[in-house]
């Protein structure tokens, strides 16, 4: 089961890079800004890459800008930055994981990106509401009382 979802996650993430490539060359097409290409070059590297460890820094030199020039243009495309995307990212497939794989919680945190489970569960509070354990039994609470009532 877990090799079905880990080949899942790749097939989204590469449909998600191929449409944000079609995006950038409409954009580019129709006289979009070089900073906004260069923000769209930096959401398809930190979706790409999102489970791997990388810096502010070496996302930009990967990207061919300055560290300060990729944190400005990303922030000024997409209203946050860059790095916070990264962990918003980080967090919907550790989400995911938690949700539809039986991994253990810190499993699911360390093969998302994150590097501590302290940080992990705390932003994933942060964005949630409640610790990574509480919502993988309130949800799958929810799945088991929709298939119960599939059942009658």
């Amino acid at each position: 089961m877990h090799e079905n979802n880990t080949e899942i996650i790749a097939c989204c993430t590469k449909l998600l890079c191929l449409t944000l490539e079609r995006s950038i060359d409409k954009l580019l097409a129709a006289g979009g800004r070089k900073e906004h290409f260069i923000a769209y070059k930096l959401k398809q590297y930190i979706e790409k890459h999102a489970t791997e460890a990388f810096t502010l820094e070496e996302l930009a030199a990967r990207n061919g800008v300055s560290s300060s020039t990729a944190s400005h243009v990303y922030k000024e495309a997409f209203g946050l930055p860059p790095m916070r995307y990264v962990v918003d990212v980080r967090l919907a497939i550790a989400s995911d994981r938690i949700l539809y794989s039986d991994m253990h919680l810190e499993d699911a945190a360390e093969a998302s990106g994150f590097r501590s489970y302290p940080y992990f569960c705390r932003a994933f509070r942060s964005k949630y509401g409640q610790s990574p354990s509480e919502y993988r039994m309130q949800h799958r609470k929810i799945d088991e009382m929709r298939s119960f009532g599939s059942d009658l």
